[in-house]
């Protein structure tokens, strides 16, 4: 996933490597559009092993909301660097730095410890909170 941030900002040093033609950001983007779909699913398979019992639909409903939030947030800060510097290569930086810093904590990451706490949270209280959440909420009228 770093491949396509890193191989773009070489060509802010080098006139032999990085981006200098159209042609070859497509191609790393293709191969970046393939390794990008697996770590997708594999996020969201490593975030529904973690969450408590009972409380899947809220949570997923917060990854949902942050997802759409970093798909406008991404192109308006690359948009922004563009138009400030006059160069699209700086924006490799905002790249290589979210995925990296995820990375960190990623590596950080006790999975199993969490799983296995997962486990041991009682349902039963989620699933008390969810109806009490459905009990008082709004009705509409169609």
């Amino acid at each position: 996933a770093l491949t396509v941030p890193i191989y773009g900002l070489l060509g802010l040093f080098s006139d032999d490597l990085g981006f200098h033609e159209g042609w070859e950001l497509l191609v790393f983007a293709g191969i970046y559009g393939l390794a990008i779909g697996p770590m997708q699913g594999f996020s969201r398979t490593l975030y529904g092993l973690l969450l408590p019992p009972g409380r899947e639909s809220l949570y997923f409903a917060l990854y949902q909301v942050t997802d759409k939030g970093s798909a406008m947030i991404g192109p308006l800060f690359i948009s922004w660097v563009t138009q400030v510097t006059g160069s699209m290569r700086l924006s490799f930086i905002y790249s290589v730095f979210f995925i990296i810093v995820p990375g960190v904590i990623l590596m950080r990451l006790d999975v199993e410890k969490g799983h296995r706490d997962r486990l041991a949270s009682p349902a039963e209280a989620a699933t008390d909170m969810e109806e009490s959440a459905m009990e008082n909420a709004p009705v509409v009228a169609t």
